[in-house]
């Protein structure tokens, strides 16, 4: 029966200690608040590494921002060293205010630490946020964003701003991202995954990235072994190569120069303007609305067009090559264009 009260104690004892030292790794930390009046104020710079940051909106006339390192471990000696290498300074310009982290050369560490910048701030107040290796929040700001992201997870509610030319930057490697609502942006893109629901005009760069975009009015990119989704666009233009393209509507103009990659094009309006195709080794699949009505010029090379009307079309066979023309529809005064070249790959109307 001692035995068994021993060990019981024993292992009260050890659980008790697991716990203290538990609680100890939260503990360690150094806090900083600093409270500046936002007349003035045209932005927000945060310059940070291995940081979460989260933007909170408020309507006071003030900015505050609130900085907190913590050091995971239980021994004290330890987490004073390391504190000691991490730096985060706040300070106020005339226009500006700036937050940066900065950790010192000597700085190595095997123990876990957070860096977590809680910033309330004016929507009206631009963002200029660069990051590696961390989380940004962003609910809303109305006057653009300059990210500079890297290993990053991105969550962003609403940064459309008021004004039509002012432009989101958002330069992503390595990261995360799901966006609510953008405006005008342009975007860069590396080895990063991209939801966007809904949004503006996008100037894209892009490569080995996936990108999901739901509802966009106008989409200008250039790709590179990607793969693209874009549910609905009004007007869109993608140069690039190895990527793969699925589109499932678009109402006014697309222009598409791919090679080495793969089209496939669900859906338009029944009175788009045009549809540019020049694609290389590019298996190119269209379906246009089955109301539309279009004039179609082009021709392929080393490889077949697939059309349910080829009896309505004029076709021109030399050698390897194949030219056709046409008018598909009812309306043989119709301002729709289609033309397309495709070499080395078919190109099918379904």
């Amino acid at each position: 029966m001692r035995l068994i009260l021993f060990i019981i104690l024993a292992l009260t004892i050890n659980l008790s200690l697991v716990k203290a030292q538990n609680e100890n790794l939260v503990d360690t930390c150094n806090y900083a608040l600093n409270i500046y009046s936002s007349e003035g104020i045209k932005e927000l710079n945060i310059k940070s590494l291995h940081a979460k940051i989260n933007i909170h909106n408020w309507d006071k006339e003030t900015v505050s921002v609130e900085s907190t390192v913590k050091i995971l471990t239980p021994k004290l000696v330890v987490a004073e060293e390391l504190l000691a290498l991490i730096k985060v300074k706040t300070k106020n310009t005339k226009d500006a205010i700036n937050t940066t982290t900065t950790l010192s050369k000597d700085f190595s560490s095997t123990v876990p630490y957070e860096i977590i910048h809680n910033i309330f701030v004016p929507e009206h107040i631009a963002l200029n946020i660069t990051n590696n290796h961390g989380n940004v929040v962003i609910p809303k700001t109305t006057n653009g964003v300059n990210l500079k992201l890297n290993y990053c997870s991105l969550i962003v509610n609403d940064i459309r701003a008021e004004l039509a030319e002012t432009k989101n930057y958002l330069n992503l490697k390595f990261c995360k991202a799901d966006i609510n609502l953008l405006g005008n942006a342009s975007i860069n893109s590396n080895s990063s995954e991209i939801l966007i629901t809904k949004c503006d005009s996008i100037l894209l760069k892009s490569e080995y990235s996936n990108i999901s975009i739901l509802d966009n009015r106008k989409l200008d990119g250039n790709t590179n072994l990607d793969k693209i989704q874009i549910d609905k666009t009004d007007n869109i233009v993608l140069l690039g190569k190895y990527s793969a393209i699925n589109l499932d509507y678009f109402s006014t103009n697309g222009k598409f120069e791919l090679e080495e990659g793969k089209l496939n094009i669900n859906g338009s309006s029944n009175n788009f303007s045009s549809l540019l195709i020049s694609n290389n080794n590019t298996p190119t699949t269209l379906k246009l609305n089955p109301s539309a009505s279009y004039i179609i010029n082009g021709e392929v090379k080393d490889a077949k067009i697939n059309h349910p009307n080829t009896s309505e079309l004029d076709l021109i066979k030399d050698h390897n090559k194949t030219s056709f023309s046409g008018v598909i529809g009812d309306n043989p005064n119709t301002n729709s264009s289609v033309i397309v070249f495709n070499k080395n790959k078919d190109i099918t109307f379904d």
